[in-house]
This record gives structure tokens, sequence and C-alpha cells, in this order.
């Protein structure tokens, strides 16, 4: 924002900093109660929730690095940030919801280790390798590839969402099978039963007959 936009360094700090503590802190906020209202993170709602808003984190993004006018950049920043926030509660709860009592731990682990490896870690290194080779300091390409990076976290919570509809899928044929056999049981039982009292009442006609 200083060297690109020529915005004011005191500014930018300032700026910064409102942005950075407000934004997450609301957006946690946000999450929490919005997945609280659904019914919980064991919800299947809430999956859906938290896909849903990854595609605005998505859309307030990848506009900022074509725009010039720093008011619509900063909420635009904002809003992404609030909307990464807002989801955080409810895959939280869904992560330690889907591991078992003795994974869940592990998986909170595994989990923070993919923040940093695929995110923190790399998103400064390739913002500076992509600047340096495509116009230093003033390149714009970097901030394409931070903003554009959303794009696997979309991606992937829609993978989860079929994975889920699949089994919800599965798991309904598997109780209408098992209903259906059921049901089948109940049937044969019913007419062995008919035909037994059917067979005593003839011999106990063919005795009275005799």
């Amino acid at each position: 924002m200083q060297i690109i936009l020529k915005m004011d360094p005191k500014n930018v700090y300032i700026t910064f900093a409102i942005v950075c503590i407000s934004a997450p802190v609301l957006g946690v906020l946000f999450g929490g109660i919005l997945i609280q209202r659904m019914g919980g993170y064991t919800e299947p709602k809430a999956l859906d929730a938290c896909y849903y808003i990854s595609i605005l984190a998505l859309l307030s993004g990848i506009f900022i690095p074509f725009l010039n006018y720093i008011p619509l950049i900063i909420v635009l920043i904002w809003l992404l940030l609030f909307f990464g926030g807002s989801i955080v509660p409810g895959l939280t709860g869904i992560l330690i919801n889907s591991a078992s009592n003795r994974m869940k731990e592990v998986s909170n682990s595994i989990t923070h280790l993919c923040y940093n490896l695929l995110g923190y870690l790399p998103s400064p290194i390739l913002y500076g390798l992509i600047c340096k080779y495509t116009g230093g300091s003033e390149s714009r390409y970097g901030l394409h590839l931070l903003m554009f990076w959303a794009i696997f976290g979309v991606m992937f919570l829609y993978l989860s969402r079929m994975s889920r509809n699949q089994m919800i899928s599965e798991s309904k044929q598997i109780f209408e099978l098992s209903n259906n056999y059921e049901n089948e049981v109940l049937n044969r039982r019913n007419f062995t039963m008919d035909a037994t009292l059917s067979a005593l009442y003839g011999r106990f006609s063919i005795g009275q007959l005799k």
C-alpha cells in the first residue's frame, strides 16, 4: 500500500492494525453465533454455511489486486479477513466431531501443521519470488497469487460437501434396505403364522367331522 498505492506509512499502520484486529475477531464471533443458531457443527447445514462463506471470502479477495481506490481496497481486505474468521468456529467443530476420540488431538495438530506449511510459511516466500521476477516491489502478481490461493480452500470444502452428501445418500439407502428386509421378514413370519393357524384349524375341523 505504501509503494504501489503511495499511501502514507502512518495511515497504513493505523489501518492495518484496525482491520487485522477487528475483522477476524468479529468474524469468529459471527461464525460461532451463526453455526450455533443453525443447530451446531454436527448439523449438515454447518458445512454448507462454511462453504458459502468461503466463496464470499474468495470473492472479497480476488478483486483487490486490480483496484487502485484505497477505501474500497480496505473494505475488501476487511471482508476477506471477516469471512475467513467466520469459517474457523464451524470447521474446527466439524473437524473435531469427525475424528474418533483418540484421533481428535492428532487431527487438530495436523490441521495446524497444514495451516503453517501450506499457508503462513510459503505465502511471503512465493510473494517475494513472484514479485522479484515480475517487476520488483511494484509488481502485483504476488498479490494475485495470494488472493487466488483461496480457491484451494473453496475447492476442498466443495469436495467435503460432495463426500458428505454421498455418505448421507448411502446411509439412506442402507436404512431403506434394512427397513425393506425387516418388513419382508415380518411378512414371512405373518405368512408362516397364518399358514400354521390355517393348518391347525383344518385339522381341527377334520377331527370334528370324524
